[in-house]
């Protein structure tokens, strides 16, 4: 599901986005629509809360 290029040392590899969605339909976009709401989440997790002073030091 992946391609490989080369480019001098280095191995740069892409994702076979068409032959994904072939073999397994739907899965790309469930996977990166959990991954940005599993993001989102987390910003909004990590972001203090109104009221709220972060009293380390």
């Amino acid at each position: 599901m992946i391609e490989q290029h080369y480019r001098g040392t280095a191995i740069l590899n892409s994702l076979r986005a068409a032959d994904l969605e072939a073999q397994f339909p739907g899965l790309l976009r469930a996977v990166l629509q959990a991954a940005i709401k599993e993001a989102s989440a987390t910003a909004t997790a990590a972001r203090p809360q109104a009221g709220q002073l972060n009293a380390e030091v």
